[in-house]
This record gives structure tokens, sequence and C-alpha cells, in this order.
């Protein structure tokens, strides 16, 4: 904890290297990553499920930009009190999907709707760079009360 205090948040590598030289066996297999995801999870004031802020998401697309999104947990690094997999599903559940759809997207998304008369896991399979959670998201709140669809809420 002291090392974490002194050095911040972002230094996790040295902070388990510092342990291991101190003789922590607890920590022998453990990445420095374990250790920022136990330190996020049991010391901090781990932020859970709660709402994401205009900072946080400000923070998160920040943090893509620079890290890309292939290595969530330097992302997550840089959202305090914030996770990998919540970094991640934040992403590409709401954030990355707000911003990237397109009419076209939009109306080969209602005719899979319709071909698969609403059942979205077989939706999905149209959509591979989508999740199931964004192409529902999209159907529910964009496209059905604009178009005024009914019967395929789930």
């Amino acid at each position: 904890m002291k090392h974490v205090t002194e050095q911040g948040v972002n230094d996790w590598q040295t902070f388990l290297f510092e342990v291991k030289t101190l003789g922590g066996e607890a920590v022998e297999h453990r990445a420095g990553a374990d250790c920022m995801d136990r330190y996020y999870f049991l010391i901090t004031d781990f932020k859970g499920n709660l709402e994401w802020s205009i900072q946080e998401d400000v923070a998160l697309k920040n943090a893509v930009t620079v890290y890309g999104q292939e290595n969530w947990r330097f992302v997550a690094s840089k959202v305090a009190g914030r996770g990998a997999s919540q970094c991640k599903f934040r992403w590409s559940d709401y954030i990355d999907s707000a911003i990237s759809w397109n009419e076209l997207e939009d109306s080969n998304l209602t005719r899979a709707v319709d071909y698969c008369r609403g059942d979205f896991e077989r939706v999905k399979y149209s959509f591979p760079s989508r999740t199931l959670h964004a192409l529902e998201t999209r159907w529910k709140y964009y496209i059905c009360p604009r178009k005024q669809f009914k019967g395929y809420d789930k």
C-alpha cells in the first residue's frame, strides 16, 4: 500500500517486483494487473455498477485513443475506480456503438429483426462487430420508436 501511495497506481509491475523482492509469497504467480484489480476491488472506493459520469466517459475515450481497444487493463488504469471489464463493456456497448451506427446498419438491423422475428441471438450473426446488448439497445431505443414498430420487445 505504501508503494501505491508513493508511486501512484500506474506502476503495477514495479510494485509487484518490490513485493516479490520482500518475500511476498502470496504474489509469486501474479501479474501486475492482478495487483491493480485487487487494489481497485478491495482497497479503493470501487464504483461497481454505479452509473458512469460524463468525466469518466471522457477519460475512457481519451484512454482508448491512447491505448487502443486491445489493452483494457491499461485503459482502466486511466479511469479511476473502474475495472478492465467495465471499461470494455462501456466502450463496446455504449460509447463506440453510439458513435459508429449509420443508416445502412439501421436498415440492415430492421430487416434482420423482421427476418429473425425478433430473436436477437440470431440477429447477432449478421453483425459480428456488434454485441448482443448493442443490437438490442439500438433496436429498442432508437429504431423501434422512430419507425413505430410493435411486437419485437423482449
